[in-house]
């Protein structure tokens, strides 16, 4: 996306975070990225959806730590 995008459309915000258009539907029904309606279709705030992306990546990378540190001190079955 260019500078000059403010906004983008459900497929390029699945495309974006690399998940299903679906997920992107749930995320914005729990209103945890800010968005809007335009003849039907939702327009997701490019800022908002990065700010999304960036906390979503780290928790992530948080839970991968917690499964490693589980691993080692043997509380996981794997």
């Amino acid at each position: 996306m260019s500078p000059a995008v403010s906004e983008c459309t459900v497929a390029q915000a699945a495309k974006f975070l690399d998940v299903s258009e679906g997920f992107v539907d749930e995320v914005l029904d729990d209103n945890l990225i800010k968005h809007r309606l335009e003849g039907g279709r939702r327009l997701i705030d490019w800022n908002s959806l990065q700010d999304y992306g960036q906390e979503r990546n780290q928790k992530l990378v948080e839970a991968e730590g917690l499964f490693h540190f589980f691993q080692e001190i043997g509380l996981s079955d794997d």
